[in-house]
């Protein structure tokens, strides 16, 4: 807590803090802002761990800090503070990555910042790159249907949550292409859906983050886990897929010398990856055009706030 000297008026006597002498110097500055809010939440650290808690607390407020460095800030700040002051941090999904915010309390504003894990529109553009060849050039249209016929048998296809049921009676081409059209979708669509629906679409997901996240950090996630592509309508036409990739971290079944060979090469495990998980939302429309709805890496849609 803040020494206060206690001064008579003619009003009574009331009490200043060293923080209001502070403020009153400086009222306007993002140095009194701050110390405002460590003022207000001194106590959440039951008077361990101030130098560490106010450094992380000023990288949340620096314009010039990373979304990676604000990310790892935010959750070791959490992590100082005591239990009973946990449920002030609160992550929010976004359609493209999450919102981090801090309820200080009283009359001061929340710490809010949204990640942006992913860029919609350079994903997009990458993705309609290949439904565009797969549409107008048969030899393009070949090789991604070949990259298809390779996923089929380990990952899960399903039209509106519906496994999509594979045999030998029919080619699995066929079969693919007649779920799409059973959406409903043409011809444009189906011939997009195969250019796209294949493992190639989490390495596009991947570089739309690259502007935030080095690729080599996905290093950390693997193992075994699912794959999955659901198709349904959105009742305008459009054929939407939604690509899911759930794995597990290296470092839940890796030994430690395997860790440090991956740390070695893609260093520690960022703090802004939540879940070991790749998650995103495209409708193509009757022209075989990609919008993306939502993208996200390295965090799960589904996580509990």
């Amino acid at each position: 807590m803040s020494n206060v000297l206690f001064v008579a008026s003619r009003h009574g006597e009331f009490g200043i803090t060293q923080a209001d002498i502070r403020r009153a110097q400086k009222p306007d500055t993002l140095a009194a802002r701050l110390d405002r809010i460590w003022d207000k939440i001194t106590d959440w650290f039951l008077g361990t761990n101030y130098t560490e808690a106010k450094r992380h607390l000023r990288v949340l407020y620096d314009a010039d800090a990373s979304p990676e460095a604000k990310a790892e800030s935010f959750f070791r700040l959490k992590s100082l503070a005591a239990p009973a002051y946990q449920d002030r941090f609160s992550v929010a999904v976004e359609p493209f990555g999450y919102a981090l915010r801090i309820d200080y309390g009283g009359r001061l504003d929340p710490y809010e910042f949204s990640i942006r894990l992913c860029d919609p529109d350079a994903l997009a553009a990458a993705l309609n790159e290949h439904t565009s060849k797969a549409i107008t050039d048969p030899a393009a249209r070949e090789t991604y249907e070949k990259a298809l016929l390779a996923d089929i048998p380990r990952s899960r296809y399903s039209l509106r949550t519906d496994r999509i049921r594979f045999t030998d009676d029919e080619p699995r081409l066929v079969t693919f292409r007649e779920a799409i059209a059973n959406v409903p979708g043409n011809l444009n669509q189906m011939t997009a859906a195969t250019a796209i629906a294949s493992q190639k679409f989490f390495a596009y997901l991947i570089e739309s983050s690259s502007a935030v996240v080095d690729p080599r950090k996905f290093m950390h996630i693997g193992g075994e886990g699912q794959t999955t592509y659901n198709f349904y309508s959105d009742r305008k036409g459009g054929v939407v897929m939604h690509a899911r990739s759930a794995a597990q971290w290296q470092s839940d079944i890796k030994s430690p010398e395997a860790m440090k060979q991956i740390e070695a090469l893609a260093g520690q495990r960022p703090a802004m990856l939540l879940d070991p998980v790749y998650d995103a939302r495209i409708v193509i429309d009757s022209d075989g055009r990609v919008s993306v709805l939502s993208a996200v890496v390295g965090m799960d849609p589904d996580r509990k706030p």
